[in-house]
């Protein structure tokens, strides 16, 4: 994943993880959700709490259903978003040539 720094919040982003160190995760309440954009989008994780909700900034495209939430094993959240296999990029490839 490739975001947009942030002055707040503290966060560990790997390939296809990001670590939400502060916001708690709350098992059943606990959501993911993303909206697109041109060339971007916004991935939106929360607890309940408007105290505790990141709004990131994602580069590149992402697919909304891809992404899942767990407890990262210290009390944040984790969020995967799975690379896309090879015959979904095939797929993709043969989308994006027909104008």
């Amino acid at each position: 994943m490739r975001c947009v720094p942030s002055e707040k919040g503290t966060a560990a982003l790997l390939p296809d993880r990001l670590d939400l160190r502060d916001i708690a995760f709350i098992s059943g309440t606990t959501t993911v959700n993303f909206t697109p954009a041109a060339g971007s989008g916004t991935l939106t994780v929360g607890n309940g709490t408007p105290a505790t909700t990141a709004n990131i900034t994602l580069l590149g495209q992402y697919v909304a259903g891809n992404f899942h939430i767990f407890n990262d094993g210290a009390g944040g959240t984790l969020v995967t978003d799975p690379p896309i296999s090879s015959t979904d990029q095939n797929q993709l490839a043969v989308l994006n040539t027909h104008h």
